[in-house]
C-alpha cells in the first residue's frame, strides 16, 4: 500500500511525528537548562502554549564565597586583596550556554524585567 503527502492521513502521521519529534527535543532542552542552571535559576515550561521561561534567582548574582554549588555555572572571580576571592556568575556565558542549548528550537526570545 502506498501514500501520497496530499493525503490527509499522511499529513496527520507526519504532523503527529514532526510533534513527537518537537516534544521530545523540548523535554531535552528543559532538562539540558536545568541541570546546568540549577544553582542560578528556575526553568518553568507550559507544555500547552509552548513557552520556557528561566525564573532567575536574584541572591545568585551578587558576590559571593566561591562553594561546591557554582560547579555548574561559569564564575568570573573577584579578588579581594589577602581576603578570599569572591565569585559572580558570568550572565554572558550562560546566556551562550542557553542559546547553545536551544539550538535553533526557540523562535522568540524576550527579556522582562520585574522591579
Amino acid at each position: 500500500m502506498w501514500s501520497c503527502s496530499c493525503c490527509p492521513r499522511t499529513q496527520r502521521a507526519q504532523s503527529a511525528q514532526a510533534a513527537e519529534v518537537t516534544e521530545s527535543a523540548a523535554q531535552q532542552l528543559i532538562q539540558g537548562l536545568q541541570q546546568k542552571l540549577a544553582s542560578v535559576a528556575l526553568v518553568l515550561y507550559d507544555r500547552q502554549r509552548r513557552l520556557l521561561a528561566l525564573k532567575w534567582r536574584p541572591s545568585a548574582f551578587f558576590p559571593q564565597p566561591q562553594t561546591v554549588l557554582m560547579g555548574s555555572v561559569p564564575h568570573t572571580v573577584i579578588e579581594q586583596g589577602d581576603d578570599a576571592p569572591l565569585c559572580v556568575p558570568n550572565v554572558l556565558c550562560i546566556l551562550s550556554h542557553v542559546s547553545a542549548l536551544a539550538e535553533g528550537l526557540a523562535l522568540d526570545l524576550k527579556m522582562k524585567a520585574l522591579c
